[in-house]
């Protein structure tokens, strides 16, 4: 049963659901710088796992970071980010939650994205 059938079959509700291949998964933990870390004292660093209808590398101007506090690098399927904690309360990613583009990604932190490739490989 396709994915979208099934949970619509099982929780009576329709979700989008992006699906990302084993090998893109590892492939874009691998992107990521390997200093950044996602830690409590200093420093988040995100993936934000993109729908194939936002997959671009203008995703970076359509969100507008702020190249001065945040760092944000495109690579096919996903955008990398990383901030000081300092700074997290006036990064970019705030302002993006609730507009449709936010719709069209899911976010996980550096720790799952790194944890993640290591199950599928």
């Amino acid at each position: 049963m396709h994915v979208f059938l099934a949970l619509h079959s099982r929780f009576g509700f329709s979700i989008d659901v992006v699906i990302i291949s084993g090998a893109d998964i590892v492939r874009i933990a691998a992107s990521v710088p390997s200093d950044w870390q996602n830690n409590n004292l200093e420093s988040k660093s995100d993936v934000l796992y993109l729908f194939p209808d936002v997959d671009s590398k203008d995703i970076v101007s359509t969100i507008g970071y702020r190249q001065d506090i945040e760092k944000m690098i495109y690579v096919p399927g996903a955008l990398l980010y990383y901030v000081l904690r300092k700074n997290q309360s006036k990064s970019s990613l705030l302002k993006l939650m609730g507009t449709p583009v936010y719709k069209r990604m899911t976010i996980r932190n550096i720790t799952t994205a790194r944890k993640l490739a290591e199950l599928v490989q």
